[in-house]
């Protein structure tokens, strides 16, 4: 049974309006993209692959939620957004900030290794109105081609959240390119104790056991068979009571985008949440 303070998180990769997808397209699937979210009503949402289309066609549509980020090339307009979207009636915004995937991450459009494309980590720190609680909410989208790329981009992102979020609550949200096998998922999820920040795998915390049909990639189909490279990630101060790929679909078998959304829902563990500025 839900209650009134869960915290419902979702992380999705919408598909960009540049892609050659015919009936896949954006203009075809749009409707049932924002019902999909709608149907899940997340409170904190992590968007990849957003083009500047989509980014001002959710801004006109969404209007109960705010929006932090940058698109990636230039820290404006230009290529894709890792955007944030956060509920207004229950998050009071604090700071927003944005840092590049590469070995000068305060250059907009910087990238490094052997990164394809350039690569961003855009957060949000937000005050829970139910509760006073501060939580920072980071949401990325690792290389698609660049090994080295991928597991830098996780080191930095690992080494940076903690410096941000002050040892307070962590929500990590997004498309890795990368599955529970590989060393984004080990880098994220070390357990370095010279390190205040822990995080953990929402998604394998409610389902233990591993299954053969856990892909969150389909390409505009019903393929389920591979491994989850869409995380949700959160420090201990959360407890996950629900987690799904979210396999949603209109009636007329049209998908939302060519990836399934996960979703968790979380619970303030009996610690108390870190509150303040």
């Amino acid at each position: 049974m839900s209650q009134a303070n869960d915290l419902r998180v979702m992380s999705y990769n919408i598909r960009n309006t540049q892609a050659p997808d015919g009936p896949n397209h954006w203009v075809h699937r749009r409707d049932v993209w924002k019902a999909s979210v709608r149907a899940f009503s997340p409170d904190l949402l992590g968007l990849q692959e957003v083009w500047v289309d989509q980014h001002d066609e959710l801004r006109e549509d969404l209007g109960d939620y705010g929006f932090a980020g940058v698109a990636r090339d230039d820290g404006k307009r230009s290529g894709e957004w890792a955007m944030i979207l956060y509920r207004l009636e229950r998050f009071e915004l604090l700071d927003v900030g944005n840092f590049w995937l590469s070995e000068t991450p305060a250059v907009a459009g910087s990238k490094s290794w052997d990164s394809k494309h350039v690569r961003i980590c855009s957060w949000v720190r937000v005050r829970d109105r139910l509760n006073g609680a501060t939580l920072l909410h980071a949401n990325t989208h690792l290389d698609d081609m660049g090994t080295r790329a991928r597991a830098e981009g996780a080191k930095l992102i690992r080494r940076v959240l903690p410096e941000l979020a002050g040892g307070g609550v962590v929500v990590l949200t997004g498309d890795f390119n990368s599955t529970e096998v590989d060393e984004p998922y080990a880098a994220l999820l070390s357990r370095d104790t010279s390190s205040d920040l822990q995080l953990s795998d929402s998604y394998r915390l409610v389902h233990p056991q591993a299954s053969a049909n856990e892909s969150t990639f389909h390409s505009f189909s019903d393929r389920t068979e591979g491994r989850r490279i869409d995380w949700i990630l959160h420090s201990p101060h959360l407890a996950p009571v629900a987690a799904t790929i979210d396999r949603y679909r209109a009636a007329d078998g049209r998908y939302p985008s060519d990836h399934y959304a996960v979703t968790a829902t979380f619970r303030w563990n009996d610690t108390r949440p870190p509150t303040g500025a």
